[in-house]
């Protein structure tokens, strides 16, 4: 997948986790700070920050090459 296809996807999946309430709605206006591809590990690693929230600001969503989610966390691991 091509990073602006990424960049589309993290955005349906923060959507989703607002949503289920697993983050909470200011994350909406989060701003993407990286995306990038390692080869390595063969994943995408797209990188948010948001300066409304008191804790954890920066949010991580994982994908595999081919674009499917991985997992989100807030330490980037």
């Amino acid at each position: 997948m091509t990073q602006q296809e990424i960049i589309e996807k993290e955005n349906r999946v923060i959507g989703a986790a607002i949503n289920k309430q697993a983050l909470p709605p200011s994350w909406k206006d989060a701003t993407m700070s990286k995306a990038t591809l390692n080869q390595d590990d063969e994943e995408w690693k797209v990188k948010f920050n948001n300066p409304k929230v008191d804790d954890n600001k920066d949010l991580f969503i994982f994908f595999s090459l081919d674009g499917n989610y991985i997992v989100m966390n807030h330490t980037g691991s």
